[in-house]
């Protein structure tokens, strides 16, 4: 939610969450040097816990389950901004 907001096309929604988990799973070692996987801002993802969850948001996360973007099989670098 904190990405695309709550209002977005449901349709918007679920890409993003698309987006948002390939990069995750992408730069998961990204910063394994600093002991760490991803900062919670927006060098790598914006994230505030669980006060801004939503049921459009909870429902585009559950539509969308375990889909990534790939491209040779390889996971892609799915950079986007808010």
């Amino acid at each position: 939610p904190y990405e695309i907001g709550t209002t977005a096309p449901k349709a918007a929604l679920e890409v993003q969450a698309i987006i948002a988990r390939t990069y995750a799973l992408r730069n998961l070692r990204r910063f394994a040097i600093d002991e760490y996987q991803l900062c919670a801002d927006t060098h790598c993802q914006v994230y505030y816990g669980l006060a801004g969850v939503t049921a459009e948001t909870d429902r585009a996360i559950r539509a969308t389950r375990s889909m990534v973007l790939t491209y040779n099989n390889e996971l892609i670098d799915a950079l986007y901004s808010s």
